[in-house]
Order: structure tokens, then C-alpha cells, then sequence
């Protein structure tokens, strides 16, 4: 196994590019380090299936649009925390904040993801990831009270 160290960096630098592409507008790019189907399970919503890149822009647009009215900025890495498993696996976990124009802090949440790099890859930017992705300590809502979800992110490439 590689240095977990260096490998642990590695993935940390890919989540913060993939949080620097969730920042901007180019929902065709945020789409590309994704693999499909792509699978959500989420609060109420249950389980959902992206089939294509189409899809999830659909669906990115949408779940953009309403953290834009209700002020979001941008999302920030408030903490993250990496473990790899292997030399082309590992466990990431990311403590986050959203943020509006302001910089007031709209709500938080925490991430954790399980790395997976694509086969034949030589940099993080052809990595491919099974993610789970959930607000394990949930996010806050203006009224104080907790937001609980879980979104589990199927075959995600970085």
C-alpha cells in the first residue's frame, strides 16, 4: 500500500475540488465526476436513481436553485478527515457549512464518502467513488431544529 499519508492527501484534495465545481455554475462539469445510474436515498424522498448525466443536472438545477432562495452562497469544508482502506480505496468524512452572500452560515451538515479510484487512473481527476453521503448530525433549519437525510451516491468518479 502506497503512503497513507500521501493517499489521504490525495483524496482530500479531491474533495475540495469536488467542493470548488459544487460552488460554481457548471452543473455539466460537477456532473462529469459522477458515473451512472447514481443512486439517492434521502429523508422522505427515499430511494432515487440518476440514470444519466442529463439527469443529474436536472436534479442538480433544481436542489441549487432552492439553496439560491433561501441565500446560498457557497458551501465551505469546515473539517475533513480522510482514511484510506486500500491503495485505490477509502473513507473520507467532511464536516460542512453553507453560506450566504453575507457569510452568515445557512446550515451544516457532515458528508462521508468511500473513495474508489477509477481502474488505470494516474491523477485524482480520473478517480472513481462509491460515496455515502449523509448529514449525520443533520443540518440546522432556521428554527433551530434538525434536518435529518442520508443520501447514499452510487459509482461517483472525481
Amino acid at each position: 500500500m502506497a503512503s497513507t499519508e500521501l493517499l489521504a492527501a490525495e483524496m482530500e484534495a479531491f474533495y475540495r475540488h469536488y467542493i470548488d465545481i459544487f460552488n460554481g455554475d457548471d452543473l455539466t462539469g460537477f456532473a462529469a465526476l459522477f458515473s451512472y445510474p447514481w443512486g439517492v436515498v434521502s429523508g422522505k424522498r427515499g430511494m432515487s436513481v440518476i440514470n444519466d448525466e442529463a439527469g443529474f443536472v436536472r436534479v442538480f438545477q433544481k436542489m441549487k436553485a432552492g439553496l439560491k432562495e433561501r441565500g446560498w452562497a457557497r458551501s465551505a469544508i469546515d473539517l475533513m478527515r480522510a482514511w484510506p482502506t486500500g491503495d485505490d480505496t477509502g473513507l473520507l468524512m467532511a464536516d460542512y457549512s453553507r453560506h450566504r452572500k453575507d457569510g452568515s452560515v445557512l446550515e451544516r451538515g457532515r458528508t462521508c464518502y468511500t473513495l474508489r479510484r477509477e481502474a488505470g487512473a494516474t491523477n485524482r481527476s480520473r478517480h472513481q467513488s462509491l460515496c455515502l453521503y449523509g448529514l449525520l448530525r443533520g443540518m440546522t433549519t432556521s428554527g433551530g431544529g434538525l434536518l435529518p437525510a442520508c443520501h447514499l451516491l452510487l459509482q461517483a468518479k472525481g
